[in-house]
């Protein structure tokens, strides 16, 4: 309703498909130089993990806060977090990857046709959102690896892929060491899981850890701002009908987000017993 986008057929008998956008901050404390940091729980319906994993953060921060716990606290008081659990509202509720057979992590305004991007509501949907915001951080939380990745990754930081799409370099994006670095303090703090090993971190194009994409969410998120190669005006034909092209055209704050994508685990939806609990989650030794 905030943004005046269509719904992505129905959920739940005949209602429609919302996505729900949550902001966890102080108001009080809040000002215009508050970091701003995001989380997407689904961009790919089928992949369970990022739904529940957002709610449960908010949750407990929230508990946490009210609980007078320190890490709680100082992170509501001087942090601004947009949290979107659930994106690919249709895909996740129909149990499928995609919403209404387009791929939503292939539709973003960057390194694709004009035609084939801000096509589904779960991309427009978060287009909406980092429109109103500067986001400093965000992570988007998919399933099926085990991995910590951060940009780039798309065709055009791609150098001399092979036969099956692998990249023999050209990924190492401006902030790489800061990324290397946060992601493996992300990878150490994790740990392992019951019957998967830590996991790998890395630049999206490096063949040790995934594959480029074109329309993806996270170069989209950290370089749509700055880097004019990857930039795409969008047009969509088909999809959900048209959406304004104006709204693919970005200022230079906007898209500069350190953007990890989570790849949660090997499966895609693993069993209830392996999810973990609630107990000490925000006690590092818990």
């Amino acid at each position: 309703d905030k943004f005046q986008l269509p719904s992505a057929g129905t959920c739940g008998g005949s209602g429609p498909c919302l996505v729900w956008v949550m902001e966890i901050r102080n108001p009080l404390t809040v000002t215009p130089r508050t970091p701003e940091v995001f989380f997407s729980g689904t961009i790919h319906g089928d992949e369970r993990v990022g739904p529940t994993s957002v709610v449960e953060f908010a949750t407990a921060l929230l508990q946490g806060y009210r609980d007078g716990h320190r890490w709680a606290r100082r992170i509501v008081d001087t942090r601004r977090l947009t949290l979107v659990p659930c994106g690919n509202a249709y895909g996740y509720y129909h149990n499928t990857r995609t919403e209404l057979g387009i791929d939503p992590n292939r539709d973003f305004a960057w390194d694709q046709t004009a035609t084939f991007c801000m096509k589904t509501v779960a991309a427009r949907s978060i287009n909406e959102v980092y429109r109103s915001h500067v986001f400093q951080l965000s992570a988007t939380f998919h399933g099926g690896d085990n991995l910590v990745a951060y940009p780039w990754g798309d065709n055009l930081h791609c150098d001399n892929p092979n036969y099956y799409g692998y990249c023999s370099g050209g990924w190492v994006a401006p902030d790489q060491t800061g990324m290397a670095r946060l992601t493996d303090t992300v990878r150490d703090f994790a740990g392992g899981f019951q019957g998967q090993s830590v996991y790998k971190t890395g630049a999206l194009n490096d063949p040790n850890v995934i594959y480029p994409v074109a329309g993806g969410m996270e170069d989209w998120a950290y370089g749509a701002s700055w880097e004019p190669a990857g930039n795409v005006v969008c047009t969509p034909v088909g999809g959900n009908g048209a959406y304004p092209a104006e709204k693919t055209v970005y200022g230079n704050a906007t898209h500069r987000a350190v953007n990890l994508l989570v790849e949660t685990a090997m499966q895609k939806a693993p069993a209830e017993n392996l999810l973990g609990g609630r107990a000490d989650v925000l006690n590092p030794s818990g």
